[in-house]
């Protein structure tokens, strides 16, 4: 018996926003491949998309944001890092959609790119509470990650990850099968892509079987292991698939994540702190004309280049998956005056700046 090969039509009946109509484009680095041994390597430029400024999270919040009680609630909360690129997105879709952003942050190391997403997120319709650690975040306000029944202010799932959100990540699979069939690029033997909280590697992982495609997701876990187990995206795969069962999609045959790996060897000390091997990789894809970040893209580019510097790619056909967000982002010139103190003063300690506030009363 023929497996179906879904469509990416087969997903219209399930409501969303519409953020993303257009698929994003693939770019081949074909210089870059020969000098790694690879057969071809392409890639999939998320940061290229036109809503919410690009990157991953678009696509999740097309899907999360479009029912209650997201849809109706008039302020969201949310927990991330200050330099979370998902608080960006979230941000951009609350000034779109009229909506005001309970941005719950927690400290991380400074590095390329965190200072210009707080700022975007200061600049936004947002009130902001700092937290020195996650895990201090975690203990003042469980409902963060626990979720809460109040639609005042509607709680968003850590990273914009539930089942339904996922669903824009399957979509992604799907568009990409249509771009292969279309002749844009072969099929990859692999698939490199951050990660994080595992809607968007499980849900492209999703995507890519329903297609038909024989794709190995290499996802490489930018967040210690507790936060990223097998068990985890395993239950989170099979939630997405009884999920779609309720919206009237079968997709039992695809329960198993058989080509499916996490990779490990690239998180370094731990979340957001960035490894000479990211800054390495970053500054090799600037080379190539692709701009990537240290803490996401930067580390799943590393383990692509440790996998093709040990030959183990050698002759394939890779896929890198650029998740990060385009750029650059557009502030005011008071977003510090807007900043909670406490956030101010550990920003002073580590940029070495006497004056983060400038002139703010």
């Amino acid at each position: 018996m023929v497996a179906r090969r879904w469509q990416i039509s087969d997903l219209d009946p399930i409501p969303r926003l519409g953020l993303i109509e257009e698929p994003s484009p693939i770019t081949e680095l074909p210089q870059l491949a020969a000098q790694l041994g690879l057969g071809t390597l392409a890639v999939k430029r998320d940061d290229q998309i036109g809503a919410l400024h690009g990157g991953n999270k678009p696509r999740k919040l097309d899907y999360l944001l479009a029912v209650p009680p997201f849809s109706e609630a008039k302020r969201w909360a949310a927990l991330g890092a200050i330099g979370s690129g998902n608080m960006v997105a979230l941000t951009a879709a609350a000034a779109q959609l009229d909506r005001h952003v309970e941005a719950h942050l927690f400290w991380e190391p400074l590095s390329e790119g965190v200072v210009d997403n707080l700022a975007f997120v200061a600049s936004g319709p947002t009130s902001m509470r700092f937290h020195l650690s996650r895990f201090t975040a975690v203990l003042r306000r469980p409902a963060l990650v626990l979720g809460s029944s109040s639609t005042d202010p509607a709680v968003l799932p850590v990273g914009s990850t539930n089942p339904r959100s996922t669903l824009g990540s399957l979509r992604a699979g799907l568009e990409l099968a249509d771009q292969i069939a279309a002749g844009e690029l072969p099929t990859p033997d692999r698939l490199y892509v951050a990660l994080g909280t595992g809607g968007t590697s499980v849900g492209i992982s999703l995507g890519l079987a329903m297609a038909g495609l024989d794709t190995e997701v290499i996802a490489v876990a930018v967040v210690e292991h507790p936060f990223t187990t097998w068990s985890q995206m395993t239950r989170l795969r099979h939630q997405v698939v009884a999920f779609s069962d309720q919206q009237g999609l079968d997709l039992s045959a695809h329960r198993a994540p058989d080509r499916f790996h996490i990779e490990r060897s690239q998180l370094g000390p731990g979340y957001a702190i960035v490894t000479p091997q990211s800054n390495q990789a970053c500054q090799r894809l600037a080379d190539a004309g692709v701009t990537l970040e240290p803490i996401y893209t930067g580390k799943a580019m590393a383990a692509l280049l440790a996998a093709a510097a040990g030959g183990h790619n050698r002759g394939k056909n890779i896929l890198f998956w650029n998740t990060r967000h385009g750029g650059p982002l557009p502030c005011s010139e008071t977003w510090r005056c807007t900043l909670p103190p406490a956030l101010v003063s550990r920003l002073n300690r580590s940029s070495g700046q006497r004056a983060v506030v400038g002139g703010c009363s």
